[in-house]
Order: structure tokens, then sequence, then C-alpha cells
């Protein structure tokens, strides 16, 4: 696959021959550099999470005109700044010493800073819980002379701050502020509130409280006084608040400062309490502690990888650990969402099959973790064996369309296997294999509507297929995209996959007679695949028309359109060896999808191509991963490893310019992805071959 290597950002084919070692000590992400790329937002830890009350948090600390602060989508932006005698320390910019982060783990991390010289400052925080997040710096004078400094906390929440309340103690700050439900869910959850307390308290106290207008400049001086009597006023209403803290540093001394920021639906007393007992009790350092415990049990990355590869690997593992919360609602086992901060309504309603390819990564980490996770599907399985499109704590999403429910994308039995062979949890075989058993007659059921062996997708059918955006969807004519009138290329891949994997855990289960029936369908679907959708002229893989079973449909639209899922037949082990090749070399042809990211999810000579919208051109993490393990399964691991090399590395600068891991490289970075985990499985996978 030499054109892949001209150019390239991978680190070459991996050896087979270096053996794993064990990890040598403490992960990278204790021991983090100016340059490395670092994953910044942070959320509570499994066990301390609540789904109606989480909120994560983003650092931003390398915005060079703007001030350190930790950002939330709709819960506010918590900030800090320097002054000395003159001298301001605001802006980054102003700082004697950037801010450079030197741990960085799921739930928290350490930064290191001199806002002013001689002036050192250790700062340490973690989002302790759904409801707190708490932060100490340890602030040395390493001059020879004594400091007069104060230490301005600034919080901004772009809406007005309502029931303001500043205690006489001059140590805490209560407000409330408002989330619409729309901004958690697209589900209607009962009981429901959208207006949350909150609490600032500071260690020491501060010595003046100033309100902010939207711009964040202060406000005129009768303003807190007029909220301390309860008087509403039309104008000047804060949005804002600045706690002033005084700090008095004798030579070669230090002082430490902590706040609490706290989020509650209780009585302020509640929140109040916990928030002290945090800012006197909090062991900074045993969280990070324990953060970096909970890596241990995860396998190095491959000794060939690059120091920034294995910040990716380390960093896709602890965002797979981040997207799992717990039981809650109607679920009865851990669950995932697609991003915890900012919350999007769509992603965070809970987990979807095309995601679960996530669970890869956990099962390496934490195989009790991924099968519960995986669990979930199984409990919310119908009767006839549906699974929901989208299943939640509180959500249950079929998108009904024309009464017909929107199922989900078969990856299913495949994750399944693949965590059963991480955890080697006999009982959980026995389930998934059952679901997996339902389900996959489900499809077959109610997915084949002409009877003639190949399946469509319903429902909803551009949603049911993942991939809503396909230039192919809108061929049909139709105002909506619609993927319901082609014998679909991607569906049956899917679903011969699944077969497959069926197939190896009946036979794991001692189940004979299931494994070849499941073995059959693979085998008749593999032939009806490669007999009416693989185009010899082009050398490519496509959907056929629902009612001609030929490239062009009925009204002469022409369906040769090359995408991603050309590349699925790889992945499901049904390509016949004279093809491998020709599929290969479409890889390698940068006119159409040889990318510096990894594989486009559209050819880039399609008049439809822009590598700046998902499924128009723009490179997928996960879908580069399908492609990435059908190369290995083949036979092919150089360009598999080569293929790995190119998805981490664009991973690498993703983090090392937005801080973010995200399912798209094309569109620009605006929240972490739950897919971008299988990141971890992919650098493993490469090393360790089919």
């Amino acid at each position: 696959m030499g054109r892949w290597r001209r150019g390239t950002v991978g680190w070459g084919v991996l050896s087979l021959a270096v053996a794993a070692a064990a990890s040598p000590g403490p992960t990278p992400l204790a021991r983090l550099d100016a340059s490395d790329p670092a994953y910044t937002v942070y959320a509570a830890p499994r066990e301390r999470s609540q789904y109606l009350l989480d909120h994560g948090y983003r650092l931003v600390y390398r915005e060079s005109e703007r001030p350190l602060r930790f950002q939330t989508e709709a819960a506010g932006t918590l900030g800090w700044s320097w002054r000395e005698g003159d001298s301001e320390a605001g802006a980054v910019s102003g700082y004697h010493v950037p801010p450079v982060l030197r741990a960085s783990y799921a739930d928290c991390g350490r930064l290191d800073y001199a806002p002013f010289e001689d002036l050192e400052v250790v700062q340490r925080f973690a989002v302790h819980s759904s409801s707190f997040l708490v932060s100490e710096l340890e602030v040395a004078n390493r001059s020879g002379r004594p400091r007069e400094l104060l230490l301005e906390l600034r919080f901004e929440l772009g809406q007005p701050l309502a029931a303001l309340d500043v205690p006489r103690a001059k140590d805490q700050v209560f407000f409330r502020h408002q989330e619409p439900l729309e901004r958690w869910s697209e589900t209607r959850i009962q009981g429901f509130r959208p207006v949350f307390e909150n609490l600032l308290l500071t260690r020491p106290q501060f010595s003046g409280v100033r309100l902010l207008d939207e711009q964040g400049r202060p406000l005129d001086e009768d303003a807190l006084a007029a909220f301390r009597k309860r008087r509403r006023k039309k104008r000047n209403v804060p949005r804002g608040i600045a706690l002033e803290l005084p700090l008095a540093l004798d030579s070669g001394r230090s002082v430490r400062v902590r706040f609490v920021r706290g989020i509650d639906q209780d009585s302020r007393i509640l929140l109040w309490a916990e928030a002290e007992k945090l800012a006197a009790t909090l062991d900074l350092e045993q969280l990070l502690a324990e953060a970096e415990d909970r890596l241990a049990s995860a396998p190095p990355p491959p000794p060939e990888a690059d120091r920034a590869r294995r910040l990716v690997y380390w960093q896709a593992l602890t965002l797979a650990q981040q997207m799992v919360l717990p039981p809650e609602g109607r679920t009865s086992h851990p669950y995932f969402v697609v991003s915890r901060e900012p919350a999007r309504a769509r992603g965070h309603d809970g987990q979807s099959l095309p995601e679960s390819l996530a669970m890869l990564s956990l099962a390496r980490l934490d195989p009790a973790a991924a099968a519960e996770v995986q669990r979930t599907f199984l409990e919310g399985q119908g009767p006839d064996g549906y699974l929901y499109h989208r299943l939640g704590p509180y959500a249950a999403r079929d998108y009904r369309t024309r009464g017909r429910p929107t199922t989900a994308a078969p990856l299913l039995s495949r994750v399944n296997w693949e965590v059963y062979r991480r955890g080697r949890d006999r009982k959980f075989l026995e389930q998934a294999y059952r679901a997996g058993s339902r389900f996959l007659r489900f499809l077959l059921l109610r997915r084949d509507t002409d009877g003639d062996g190949l399946l469509e997708w319903g429902g909803d059918s551009a949603r049911e297929s993942g991939r809503p955006a396909s230039v192919v969807w809108t061929l049909a004519g139709r105002k909506r995209p619609d993927a319901g009138f082609v014998e679909a290329l991607d569906l049956n891949c899917l679903v011969a996959a699944e077969a497959g994997a069926l197939a190896r855990m009946a036979a794991e289960l001692g189940h004979d007679s299931e494994a070849s029936e499941w073995s059959r369908l693979r085998e008749r679907l593999a032939a009806r695949i490669n007999e009416s959708m693989w185009d010899e002229a082009s050398g490519f893989y496509y959907h056929v028309d629902g009612e001609t079973n030929r490239f062009l449909t009925a009204a002469g639209a022409d369906l040769r359109r090359q995408e991603v899922i050309g590349f699925l037949p790889l992945w499901a082990g049904i390509v016949p060896d004279e093809r491998r090749g020709l599929l290969v070399r479409q890889l390698e042809d940068p006119s159409r999808f040889l990318a510096p990211e990894g594989v486009p999810t559209l050819a880039r000579d399609d008049p439809a191509y822009d590598p700046r919208l998902p499924w128009r051109g723009a490179v997928s993490v996960s879908w580069s991963y399908l492609v990435f393990r059908g190369l290995l399964d083949g036979g092919r691991q150089s360009e598999a490893a080569e293929l790995a090399g190119r998805v981490s590395g664009a991973a690498a600068r993703q983090l090392a310019e937005h801080h973010l891991l995200t399912e798209w490289f094309g569109p620009s970075a605006e929240a972490p992805h739950v897919a971008a985990a299988v990141l971890a499985a992919m650098l493993l996978e490469a090393e360790e071959g089919p």
C-alpha cells in the first residue's frame, strides 16, 4: 500500500515481534509536558454521577487573550485572574509563565503556572460529583519580598442570575439558573425541574463582591444592595458575579486557596453543607492517584507508537470511562451517553448501537463494565427482538414513522462477542447470544419487505441507517432523505457480520446446529451481496434499487456513488480474494479515499464531496475503524497499521488544537463524542494483528 506511506502521518507498520511489556510506571497522563496534546473535558466518575444533575467542565487554558476558566455549555463559566499593585494577569498572555497541564484524567487534573515573576501556582481540580467542582490553588512566593495579591474569581452565566443571595459570612454566594429540558434530552422526563440551585464557596473568605453585566463589566454600586433587599430591577440585571480574595504572602511562604462550585435541586442548606465538607476535607491529590489507578488494568499502548499517539491511546480510554453513567430511571445497568459536556439533547438521551464500538476500548480496561453497558441494550429489547434506536435512563426512542418503529443499526453481536472475549463472562455470552438471535430474526422478518433475500432500511430509514445525510438518500426525489428505496449494502453487510458473530457465540456455547444455521445465513447474504452489489467496471460495492435490483433506479438515477460503506464487505469478511486488491486500490487512490485523517465518508471526486460535512466527505473515527478492521482481518496488516496511524495522528492534532476527542475530523470540533474512544482499541489491534 505504498501510496499510503507517501506523506504519511502514521508511524509505519507495527512489528508483531515486539512483545507487549508491562506498563512502565505511571501513564503519560500523570506527567504531561507543555507540548502534549490533551483532552480537557472533565466529568464526575461513574459512582458519583446523576443524569439530571450532571455537568461536565471544559478547562480552557491556552486561549492567550482570555482568562483561565472552566466552561460549560449552559451552566456558566468559572474563571480567575490576578492583580498585584498596578500589574494584572487576566488573559493567559499576561502570565509570566503560561499554564501547563501536568496531569489530566476523566474527572480531575493539575495545572502549573506563574501569573507573576517568582509567584508559582500549582492548581489541582476535580469534578467530584455531578453537583460539585472543587479546585485548590497552592500559591508560593519565591521572591525575597512580601507580596500583596488579589485573586478575582469570576462566574458568568449568560442569563440573569435569579434569587441571588450573598450572606454576610463572605465565603459563599447562592443563586439560581435555568436549563430547559431541551438541553438535556429529546424525551419528556416526568418530574424534570429546569431550575437549579447554585453555590460558590471560597476558602479563604472573599473581601468584595461585584455584580457583572452580560459583557462581564461591573454594575453600579447599588446593584448588590438591591439584590440583598430582594428588590427586582428591570435594568442592571446581573448575569455574573466577581469575588475578590486578598492574599498576603511573606517571602518563601505559600498559601492555599480553595473554591467549590455546587449545583443541585434540593435545599440550599444541603448544598452548603456538602460544599463545606468538600472544602474542608477533600484530598485532591488522592483523587488524582485514584484516577491513575483506574487505568492500571489497561494493556500498554503499542511500543512503537510515538508519544502523541500513546497519549491518544490513554485519553481514548479515559473518554470511554467518562461516558458511562450509573443505573438510573428505567435502566438497571450502567449506560453510556454520547457526550457529558457540552451536552446535546439528541446524544444525551442515552446509547445507540453504532456508538457501542467504544465498548471495544472499555473492554480492554474494564470488561465487566463494558458487559454491563451492553446489558442495557438487552434489557430494553422487545419480545419480538426489536431494539430501540436510542435507549437511556429516561429515553426509549423508536422514531416511529408511518406506524413503523425505527430500530438500531445492527452492531450488537459483533461488539458483544469482542466484549465476551475480553472478560470471558459466560452468563453475559448466553444473554448476548439470545438477544442477538432475536434481533437478527426481527431484521430478517421486518426488513426484507419484498422477500428477495436482501434487506432494506425501515422506519425513519435515513436515521435508522446511521447516515442520515448520505448523498444516495436524496436520489429518491422525496423532500426528506429516504433510505428505504434501496436494497441496502450497509445493512446487508452489517447483518452478515452479525450472523458470523452469532455463529461464533453458538459454537462457544456448544450450540453446534445453531452455529451452522448462522454460518449458512452469512454465506447466503455474502453470495447475494457479491452477486448483486459489486460493480466490476469500477471495482466497488454499491446499493441496488429495491425495484430493479440494479444500480439504476426505475427513474434513471444512478446509485453508483462511492461511499465509505463500499468497504463494509471487507469488515464483514465476505469479499472474494480476487476483489480484495481492487478495493484496497480504491483506498490508495488520493482522488478517492486516500486522506491524511483516515477514510472519508464520500469519495473525494464525487460532485457532492465536502470534507466539512458528515456523510459528505468528512472523516469519521468509527467508520475508519470498520475499514481498518476489514483490512486487518483480510490479511492487510501493513495497510491497517498505516490507517490506524493516520487516524490516531489526526486525533492527536485535534487534541492539540481543540483539546477534544470527537467523532469527526472535518467539521469544527465542538464537543467530545464517545465514538472516538474506539481509537484505543484500534491502536492495540493494529499491533495484535488479525
